[in-house]
């Protein structure tokens, strides 16, 4: 079995390199979320992430509040995060397009791609290794994106050296598929896995310890993990992606990256 994110889960799909899991053929499946299951996706969604601001707390007083805090004169290469085409500085794209006024990434994404140049004085790298999260923790950087799993980890890791947030404009979340490989050598046995990785425990389990939030409905989150991971109905008012519609588009962005960002680098 493999777990990719769902662009990368859709397009091994249409290559025929997983199994279709129909709905109703483990018994785990009945308790998902109906966000789990994407067309054109042959496994569901074992988890959801999603984007924060990373920031080091002994060196950026106050904390920041907004995704503009980023492109303020005071940051000038204080700013890591992976660039496209990583999902990282894909999703900065779209969240920069709603910034300047374009909520509907399908209409076009020149927007963001505008505003995102205008950051790049401030962005000390467009790739950091071995990634934003240990350029905040060793003081290379200030400021970053990241994903609020990995985020949570490294702050626990290194209490007082890295903190995270979803500003006040809100964020995009992403999900992760979990997929059966087609030909697999120890396919009940990977079956066995996959409907225990969505089953309630497990998935309780991997919210606890690696803050992703679950998709199956009937998981119990520690109390201390709630505020950690994404609550019901906290994401109202983010900005609603389909990472299946956005797929056809990173090509497009990627060119646009070259010679509107990096140039402006």
């Amino acid at each position: 079995m493999v777990l990719l994110d769902m662009i990368s889960a859709k397009a091994a799909t249409a290559e025929g390199l997983f199994e279709p899991i129909p709905r109703d053929s483990l018994p785990s499946l009945a308790d998902l979320d109906p966000g789990a299951f994407l067309p054109g996706v042959a496994g569901p969604a074992a988890s959801a992430d999603h984007l924060v601001l990373l920031y080091a707390p002994d060196r950026v007083s106050p904390a920041p509040t907004s995704w503009r805090d980023l492109w303020r004169e005071e940051n000038r290469r204080r700013v890591a995060f992976a660039g496209v085409p990583d999902l990282t500085g894909v999703a900065l794209v779209l969240i920069a397009n709603r910034l300047a006024g374009q909520d509907d990434y399908r209409l076009g994404v020149d927007k963001g791609i505008a505003l995102v140049g205008d950051l790049a004085p401030n962005v000390l790298s467009f790739d950091p290794k071995p990634d934003a999260y240990a350029f905040i923790v060793n003081g290379t950087a200030a400021l970053g994106l990241g994903w609020n799993g990995r985020a949570q980890l490294y702050a626990r890791q290194s209490p007082g050296r890295i903190a995270s947030l979803v500003p006040a404009e809100g964020s995009v979340t992403i999900k992760h598929s979990i997929n059966l490989v087609q030909g697999a050598p120890q396919r009940e046995a990977a079956r066995l896995f996959i409907d225990y990785a969505l089953g309630a425990q497990a998935q309780g389990a991997v919210a606890d310890r690696l803050f992703l939030s679950p998709m199956n409905r009937r998981a119990e989150v520690a109390e201390a993990t709630r505020d950690r991971v994404v609550r019901p109905g906290q994401t109202a008012d983010w900005l609603p992606v389909d990472w299946l519609e956005v797929a056809p588009l990173r090509e497009r962005i990627h060119e646009a990256w070259r010679r509107g960002v990096i140039a402006r680098g």
